[in-house]
Order: structure tokens, then C-alpha cells, then sequence
């Protein structure tokens, strides 16, 4: 972002790496990032602070305590406010001149035609989209409608149950490991959208080597309870025998409730970022100054 034709010295260390040509392309791309939670609200953070222009903020959710040991919006202060809320506010503190518009709202299969729709933003088309859903039908309609509108998106898969940042990684997500959230994935996108079983998806997605640890379940007596499992004895081999999903599946699924740590939460929110800021500056042509 300039200021008076010079970059702004907030962003004069991003300057620096990516130049004054590198700076304004960040300026002018909007990304929309899909999850409030503890991926997609540190993904915010570092996308702002890599001077994206314009953010739109998904979710339909609000803080609560068990969100305070992992996710950016979390403080005993914002308790039960709306995520997208907190985050916005936070954001345009770090960059005033940025355009954040926060939307507290479902994403789903009804919503997602106008959500993606740039008449919806001004517009203004989305250059980007972060995926950090975690239930399995909406995720995979978000993808789908960005595949077929080419809005390129990267995907975040199950961040729970790790403890060690260190492995996390970013594949396309047709050849991530050990995840079943994206294994669950992949068997729908293929059987319902026919993408490939014998090549890539194009369609990059982060994920951690490290196998999950079990869930511990609290003695608290209002500790959360998860109501199913992702990946049951039953769903062991729908990859491979690509066993199609019912729509009992797609509403009702949920992985088990993770112990999470925010380093490694943390990590796929950054690497996701990463990933989009390292695109956009390689895809996006230069404005001449």
C-alpha cells in the first residue's frame, strides 16, 4: 500500500522482499477466506499483514472458551461475539486502508453462488479463496463452485491431534497423507464430480505427516462431545473401492472433536496464506508504476 506515491512504512520491511511493484499487486487482490476458526483466523492475520487490500471473512460462528487455547479472535473479552466480527476489527487496526468486510453467515450449497458472485463484492472478483471448513459437505461444495467459476482455492485439512508444527506440508490434495477429512474428500469429489482417481485434483491443500494422537475425553462435565467419527470401521476402504457417500454423510459427518495446539493451527493458517500471497504475486500482472 502507497502513501503519498511511497510505500507505507508499515508494510516497508514486505517492500523490501517483494518490492514496490510486488506490494501493489498484493494491494489490489481481494481473498476470501472461509472459516473463522483456528486455521482460517491466523490465515487472516497473515494476509493482512502481507498487505492484501481486501478480505471477506466467512463464518457463522461466535467465540466461545473452548476457542481461546487456539484461535486469533479468542480473548475473554469477545466471548460470544461473532468470530467474523473480532477478527475485522482486529484487522483494520493492523492495516486502516485495507477493505475488510465481515460475513456472519452460513456457507453452504444455498449461499455459496452469491457469496463467490462479484456482484456480490462491488465487483470486485475473488482472486483467492481459503478453505478452512471442517464439515465435510460444505467444504467440499465450496469447492466445487470455486472450481467452476476459477477461483483458484487451497484447502485446509484436519489440523487436530498433532502437536508438532515441523511437518506440516502443502500437496495437492488428491496425494495428502494420513488425513481422513481429505481422504473423505476425495472420495466425493470423485464420485459426484468425477475428478481423476490416477492424477492430480490442481488443487493445492495443507496437511500434517505426523499421525494424529486419540482424543482424551475431559472429566469436565460440559465438555464438548463429538457425535461421529470421519473415518469409521465401515469407511475404511471407500477410497480405494470409491464407495459413494450418502447424503446422510455429507449433513451429518463430522470427525471427533481433536485436542488442538495453536502452533500447529496456527501453521496451516500461515502456510495456506503463504501459499496464496507466493500466487498471486506469480500470476498477477505488474501495474506500471
Amino acid at each position: 500500500m502507497l502513501v503519498n506515491g511511497h510505500i507505507d512504512r508499515r508494510f516497508e520491511r514486505l517492500g523490501r522482499l517483494i518490492g514496490e511493484a510486488g506490494v501493489r499487486r498484493l494491494h489490489d487482490c481481494h481473498v476470501l477466506v472461509a472459516g473463522m476458526g483456528g486455521v482460517g483466523s491466523w490465515a487472516c492475520e497473515a494476509l493482512i499483514r502481507s498487505g492484501i487490500g481486501r478480505i471477506t471473512l466467512v463464518d457463522m460462528d461466535r467465540v466461545s472458551l473452548t476457542t481461546l487455547n487456539r484461535q486469533m479472535p479468542g480473548l475473554e473479552s469477545t466471548l460470544d461475539r461473532p468470530k467474523v466480527e473480532v477478527v475485522a476489527e482486529r484487522l483494520r487496526l493492523i492495516s486502516p486502508r485495507a477493505e475488510i468486510r465481515p460475513r456472519f453467515e452460513h456457507i453452504n450449497p444455498d449461499t455459496l453462488p452469491a457469496l463467490l458472485d462479484p456482484a456480490g463484492h462491488d465487483g470486485k472478483p475473488i482472486d483467492f479463496v481459503i478453505d478452512a471448513i471442517d464439515q465435510l459437505g460444505n467444504k467440499c461444495a465450496l469447492i466445487i463452485h470455486c472450481r467452476q467459476r476459477g477461483i483458484p482455492v487451497i484447502v485446509s485439512t484436519g489440523a487436530g491431534g498433532r502437536l508438532d508444527p515441523t511437518q506440516v506440508r502443502i500437496a495437492d490434495l488428491a496425494k495428502t497423507k494420513i488425513d481422513p477429512l481429505a481422504r473423505m474428500v476425495r472420495v466425493y469429489l470423485r464420485k459426484k464430480y468425477g475428478f481423476s482417481t490416477n492424477s492430480t485434483f490442481k488443487i493445492p491443500a495443507v496437511f500434517s505427516e505426523e499421525d494424529p494422537a486419540p482424543s482424551i475425553m475431559p472429566s469436565h462435565p460440559e465438555a464438548e462431545r463429538g457425535r461421529f467419527e470421519i473415518m469409521g470401521p465401515d469407511d475404511a476402504d471407500r477410497e480405494k473401492t470409491g464407495e459413494p457417500l450418502s447424503e446422510d454423510d455429507l449433513r451429518n459427518k463430522r470427525n471427533v472433536i481433536m485436542g488442538t495446539m495453536v502452533g500447529v493451527t496456527s501453521t496451516f493458517g500461515m502456510a495456506a496464506a503463504s501459499h496464496v500471497i507466493r500466487e498471486l504475486l506469480a500470476k498477477t500482472p505488474v501495474r506500471p508504476d
